[in-house]
């Protein structure tokens, strides 16, 4: 387009053809922008969209799996080298009141602990579907850093349940947790993925 309109070559454009179609372009902008104001018209409904796996974690390929954390407390039992533990949920994760005087090779309530000491069970009637699997990490709040980095766990699922042991990082030996625990109290964050 030259010279406004004066000239009407090849390729160029009339003023008298343009200016209704900026016009037009002027009209269609306002009423979009109104659109985008908060009293606008804009919504998206998504009510029938569906997408293409489901609800709910696709790790395996199967619809349904869910996402969950929960803390597990270690501290001293009331009785002499016996355990209180609890579940506390974390994000969207269980929950197990306190059970306290757990000693080795014993069950009390939803909770095991093993009879080296080095491993808890969290039972599956404690827990919210079958545990497909469980990755944890443990804190050790009265230990300094120093001493708290030797320390680490391995948490699984095993038949349904949670399965924490404690490990010294260096040696790989299995910890007892009644001797951790003499120092203080433990806890770990587990997170772990169950099928509903």
């Amino acid at each position: 387009m030259t010279d406004f309109g004066r000239r009407a070559g090849v390729g160029d454009m009339l003023k008298a053809d343009y200016d209704p179609i900026l016009a037009a372009i002027a009209v269609a902008l306002a009423a979009h922008n109104t659109q985008h104001e908060d009293t606008g018209t804009d919504e998206i409904d998504c009510s029938g969209l569906t997408g293409t796996g489901g609800a709910g974690i696709l790790g395996d390929g199967t619809v349904g799996r869910v996402f969950r954390s929960s803390h597990i407390y270690f501290k001293d039992g009331t009785e002499v080298a016996k355990l209180k533990m609890e579940l506390v949920d974390n994000w969207n994760g269980d929950a197990i009141a306190e059970q306290d005087n757990i000693g080795k090779g014993e069950t009390v309530g939803h909770f095991t602990w093993s009879a080296d000491g080095t491993q808890l069970n969290v039972l599956p009637a404690g827990l919210s579907g079958n545990v497909l699997f469980a990755i944890g990490i443990v804190w050790k709040p009265t230990l300094g850093l120093e001493t708290q980095s030797h320390l680490t766990i391995k948490a699984r699922a095993d038949a349904n349940t949670i399965n924490v042991r404690f490990y010294e990082q260096g040696s790989g030996d299995s910890l007892d947790i009644g001797v951790l625990i003499d120092l203080g109290y433990i806890y770990c964050t587990v997170i772990y993925i169950t099928d509903a």
